[in-house]
């Protein structure tokens, strides 16, 4: 019976940790979202708010795809200098950035449908040019795929390939599987 007040014990610690941290992780993220508001909307996407940053004028809008891990912020260079000739716009995907998580994860079509609904939502207008490095480039060419008269242009940047898998060696493959699974893990 001795065993039992330790792990009732120990099990009362750990609940108690737990509360304290999850106490401790939303004051700081209300205090984080406070000192670092986002610069630009936060539109629905279908059941979660996604951040949407748009700057500048032009007839065609820019829409910049970030890579694997990436948001807005990794824009935050290029966009002002592309905004002196077009609407540029940046995005945050589900549970990067200022955007909220999804109940799912968001990758192929849905990535596109959350990036679209997001867009159209912000009143961002199409045809767009879309210009999408690594990751992004996949989502660019999958969304000019499904929805070719919304793109009037697009720019791939050190872009994943959609067949890459299928060029690579057997040994590279299971190494890249490996670090990708380490990465997105």
């Amino acid at each position: 019976m001795g065993w039992l007040k330790y792990a009732t014990a120990l099990g009362g610690l750990v609940g108690l940790a737990l509360c304290v941290g999850l106490t401790a992780e939303l004051a700081l993220e209300r205090r984080d979202s406070s000192r670092y508001p986002s610069p630009g909307l936060l539109v629905d996407a279908g059941g979660y708010r996604m951040h949407v940053h748009c700057t500048g004028d032009g007839p065609v809008p820019l829409i910049l795809i970030s890579g694997l891990g990436g948001w807005s912020q990794d824009c935050s260079a290029v966009q002002p200098l592309l905004s002196r000739t077009h609407r540029t716009c940046s995005f945050d995907r589900a549970g990067y950035g200022w955007s909220e998580e999804a109940g799912a994860p968001r990758i192929g079509m849905a990535a596109i449908e959350d990036m679209r609904t997001a867009l159209n939502e912000a009143g961002v207008g199409s045809p767009r040019i879309v210009v999408g490095h690594s990751l992004g480039g996949l989502l660019a060419q999958i969304y000019a795929q499904h929805y070719p008269t919304e793109v009037a242009a697009m720019a791939l940047l050190d872009s994943v390939e959609r067949h890459q898998y299928q060029s690579m060696a057997p040994a590279t493959l299971e190494r890249y599987k490996s670090d990708m699974d380490r990465l997105t893990g």
